[in-house]
């Protein structure tokens, strides 16, 4: 044992730059630990966990893989925020632009309370509360697009363009709503992960510290966000880019799909949370230590 506090002592001193990587780590990755999901290295095992960044006018998502896993259908993510006040909003996700039925709304999938919980900020005061809140369409910012059938593209959809009303079918047309739903006022330095429920209780899913139960960008789903891509080039990759799809899934339903929308005064994006690298350098770590304990253990019995 004596022989290998020296190398862990030197390994530490490679993550002494990345201290909040270490706070977050063992903070809130390893408290899942506490719910029977286990998130460690075995001895015999070099765990592979690694990080991606999409940054944002106003806010960056940070995405980290599960234990061997890429980034598919299940990631664990967390918002930092990168403005200097940020208004921050969860958004209804549409894939049914032919009608105004939307049947992905957060309110239609049963969602009572959405929140969030500090993980890190430059107020330290802050770091591990939580927020949760009833579910509540903001109005003031509700999107409302005005649909009709397009005569000159074999009557599909069209957002209705009232410069040229001859171009569309006016006996039918209907409004496509996107509500969205305030989550909180941010600012820079604050890094949260987001809560979801459909029960009133408290008892739902965080984006970060409950694994398996949802993911953000790439791999999340199939589908892409309709109104996203009649605003932006008319193509799925365009749609996907312009609304990429964060998903969780709280007890009682069908996994969630939903957006971001923020507002607020923007800076340049500050330096991104540890990468996978650093993660995998503590992961590898713990399981060395866990290693050494117990055949210490076994050799005094």
């Amino acid at each position: 044992m004596k022989h290998i506090l020296p190398i862990l002592t030197a390994a530490l001193a490679l993550t002494a730059m990345t201290s909040s990587a270490i706070d977050y780590y063992s903070d809130y990755i390893l408290k899942a630990d506490e719910s029977g999901n286990v998130f460690y290295a075995p001895y015999n095992h070099n765990i592979n966990i690694q990080t991606k960044v999409d940054n944002y006018e106003n806010y960056s998502v940070i995405r980290t893989n599960l234990p061997d896993q890429g980034f598919g259908h299940d990631t664990t993510y967390r918002v930092q925020i990168t403005g200097e006040k940020v208004d921050f909003y969860l958004t209804d996700y549409i894939d049914s632009i032919g009608s105004n039925y939307d049947d992905n709304a957060l309110t239609t999938k049963g969602i009572k309370q959405i929140g969030y919980r500090y993980l890190e900020s430059n107020d330290s005061s802050k770091k591990g509360t939580e927020v949760i809140n009833n579910l509540k369409v903001d109005s003031s910012t509700t999107e409302t697009y005005l649909f009709s059938q397009d005569k000159e593209n074999n009557y599909q959809p069209a957002i209705f363009d009232e410069s040229n009303p001859d171009r569309y079918n006016t006996d039918y047309k209907y409004n496509v709503v996107r509500n969205h739903y305030y989550l909180g006022t941010f600012s820079e330095g604050d890094v949260i992960e987001i809560y979801m429920s459909r029960e009133e209780d408290g008892n739902g899913v965080w984006s970060t510290s409950t694994l398996y139960t949802g993911g953000y960008g790439e791999g999340v789903t199939d589908a892409t966000d309709q109104l996203a891509q009649y605003q932006n080039g008319g193509n799925s990759e365009a749609g996907r880019k312009a609304m990429p799809l964060a998903s969780l899934t709280p007890a009682g339903g069908s996994r969630v799909f939903f957006g971001f929308q923020a507002s607020g005064a923007a800076t340049a994006v500050g330096s991104p949370l540890p990468g996978g690298l650093q993660i995998a350098l503590i992961a590898g770590l713990f399981g060395l230590g866990f290693y050494f304990v117990r055949r210490r253990k076994a050799t005094v019995a």
